[in-house]
């Protein structure tokens, strides 16, 4: 195939994704569960209490992302080890210079997994705030701190989808494209070749 019609492909693809996103999104809505869709909640029991050692990458004041290592709960399934990782890394750093990706009243509200490669991530604000105002780094930063986290300490998915008190918005600060499924990038974390 020519890089065109890989492109094409990669395009209709992300379409019908998120086509079948909101058909399920809708009888999720209606029914409580929609076929092939798991929404979790962000309380999940461990595994036999075994846990896993996850980085968790977490914006500097600057132009990079830090892991912090964290001993998480195994989970059952992907969907809940998905919001365990999100939870923990909402729930702020360690380390006072680095910061959270949202701001603490800002929930992960449910975790789907579609095709067994794609995780959409639900966030919610309080009174349907819209994502925080930011810089273009900024944006960056918070936008790969979340999708870095998941993609990089699971197996299986290979692209997250940002939503935002239900609704997937273009962009978070107007500047970065998060109207598609996003692939990890490590060239943001702190050391990476």
């Amino acid at each position: 195939m020519s890089r065109r019609q890989l492109w094409i492909a990669g395009t209709a693809a992300a379409v019908l994704l998120a086509a079948l996103f909101y058909v399920l999104r809708d009888s999720d809505e209606a029914t409580g569960d929609g076929p092939g869709v798991t929404p979790v909640d962000q309380t999940v029991l461990p595994v036999e209490e075994q846990t896993f050692t996850a980085n968790l990458y977490f914006p500097d004041g600057g132009a990079h992302l830090h892991a912090e290592s964290r001993e998480l709960p195994v989970s059952a399934t992907v969907e809940e080890q998905v919001a365990v990782l999100v939870g923990a890394l909402l729930a702020g750093p360690g380390d006072d210079r680095y910061l959270a990706p949202l701001p603490q009243d800002v929930t992960l509200r449910k975790v789907y997994l579609i095709g067994g490669t794609t995780v959409f991530l639900d966030f919610e604000s309080p009174d349907g705030q819209p994502p925080p105002a930011s810089g273009s780094l900024r944006e960056m930063l918070t936008v790969y701190s979340l999708v870095d986290t998941v993609l990089l300490n699971t197996e299986g998915p290979e692209r997250v989808v940002l939503l935002w008190n239900g609704h997937q918005p273009e962009t978070f600060a107007g500047h970065l494209d998060t109207a598609r499924p996003l692939a990890a990038d490590s060239s943001l974390i702190a050391g990476s070749p």
